[in-house]
């Protein structure tokens, strides 16, 4: 019987329950396969990350030359969310990477006075914007702050936070109330690497999903959502933490900026294959693991304009190519080309999302370790 050359439009309910829950395996199991736990990498990713914003707030103090006690009410003013000094609002550029605003403390620090600086942070004309508003109780406490640090040095201090003793202080990444971190980097790897959405059920709900359904801690989403509008935004808030912060060098940050640069990467082409007209070949070839001439042998390259950086490939020839084997030309492939995988740890890439599927049917699953793991409707997407 001939083979049909269409890409088959839904999932069934009962298929989509099926290959839903072999997803989200992939993304919260740690199978004999080896897969990557992916939640463990979120939380340590943005746990080091604050933990090294601190460090630089502290470091722009001490350059500054403020006293133990200045130093001490900084902290507690950091710790309490109202001024964490990892971005001087000089520029309007509120994501400037660290890397870079510590460079840029360094030549302040040597062009003014240490109390000339001092005294611009301590008025506010060095204004300290507060980004990440939580913290441990015990750590909020003026008190306990004071005990921890009344018998060291200045330059103990710096030592402290210089061999990142502190970052034990933000282990609670689930309780970090903000977006872009944590649970919305799982999210993005869900999306990004294997097509579907957590609908705020798989470990811990994603803060861009709380923020734009606006979710009770106790009833959950208060309304129905566009879920292209939520993708879109998880992409850029997530973008967004990744920007402001180092590209690598500590502990939990380099390769989890690689892992989640490539989940970012993966999710803005999977957005295009599913609801724009085309994608770019250079998009499609990151995505696949095929280069450009590969896809052009295959028919896939539509002709170039002038003005394009890249050639265009029709979403729909792209899913069938990838998806079906089929070619534009509706030939069958032969045989599998060689291919860099989507992610080493993951079974098989999945080139075909089911997040429509999942808003059609209202299907989620709800799990917080693999061995737990269960269907649920909802109507959090519409």
């Amino acid at each position: 019987m001939k083979k049909s050359n269409k890409i088959k439009k839904m999932l069934s309910r009962h298929e989509l329950e099926s290959e839903l829950l072999g997803r989200v395996q992939e993304i919260i199991g740690s199978g004999d396969a080896g897969t990557l736990d992916f939640y463990g990498w979120a939380e340590d990713y943005t746990q080091w990350v604050l933990a090294h914003e601190m460090r630089l707030s502290i470091t722009m103090c001490i350059r500054s030359g403020f006293s133990k006690e200045e130093l001490r009410e900084h902290l507690v003013r950091l710790c309490d969310g109202v001024g964490c000094d990892v971005s001087i609002f000089q520029n309007d550029d509120f994501f400037e990477p660290l890397d870079e605003l510590e460079n840029k403390i360094m030549k302040r620090v040597h062009k003014k006075s240490k109390k000339q600086m001092a005294e611009d942070i301590l008025s506010g004309k060095l204004e300290p914007i507060g980004k990440f508003g939580f913290l441990p109780a015990e750590i909020k406490n003026s008190t306990w702050i004071n005990e921890i640090f009344e018998v060291m040095s200045l330059a103990n201090i710096q030592l402290f936070f210089d061999e990142y003793r502190h970052v034990h202080w933000f282990e609670t990444v689930h309780e970090l109330n903000y977006v872009g971190t944590g649970p919305d980097l799982l999210d993005l790897v869900c999306f990004g690497f294997t097509g579907f959405l957590s609908g705020g059920v798989i470990k811990f709900p994603p803060w861009t999903l709380r923020e734009i359904t606006e979710w009770d801690t106790s009833k959950g989403p208060q309304k129905s959502i566009d879920p292209i509008i939520y993708i879109k935004k998880l992409i850029e808030n997530c973008q967004d933490f990744m920007n402001a912060n180092p590209a690598g060098g500590l502990n939990g940050i380099g390769n989890g900026d690689v892992l989640f640069r490539k989940a970012l990467r993966l999710a803005k082409t999977r957005l295009k294959l599913d609801t724009e007209k085309f994608v770019y070949a250079d998009e499609l070839a990151y995505f696949c693991g095929l280069d450009k001439r590969t896809l052009a042998n295959n028919g896939l390259l539509q002709p170039k304009e002038k003005h394009e950086h890249s050639s265009r490939v029709l979403s729909k020839d792209a899913l069938n190519f990838l998806v079906h084997r089929i070619r534009p030309d509706k030939s069958p492939l032969q045989r599998e080309r060689k291919r860099v995988a989507i992610d080493r740890d993951l079974k098989k890439d999945f080139y075909r999302s089911i997040w429509k599927e999942q808003v059609k049917y209202q299907v989620y699953v709800d799990g917080h370790w693999d061995d737990d793991m269960q269907i649920v409707e909802s109507s959090i997407f519409e």
